[in-house]
């Protein structure tokens, strides 16, 4: 699943850069960000083949 999830996310960004996924920094070091609406910010990370949604929230909630 979580190869699936990364290849339709990287195609769903392509059809809308607006989701601006990249890789977090400092104390989310590790972990992705995907902006799914403008102010909807998905927090996530893959590893060994497993996708673990961390956090779904507006982008201040999850960087305040």
């Amino acid at each position: 699943m979580a190869k699936e999830f990364k290849r339709d996310l990287v195609q769903l960004a392509k059809k809308a850069p607006h989701l601006f996924v990249h890789p977090l920094k400092n104390n989310l070091k590790g972990y992705m960000d995907c902006h799914i609406l403008n102010d909807l910010v998905l927090i996530y990370k893959i590893e060994q083949q497993c996708l673990k949604l961390i956090r779904l929230n507006t982008h201040s909630e999850v960087f305040a």
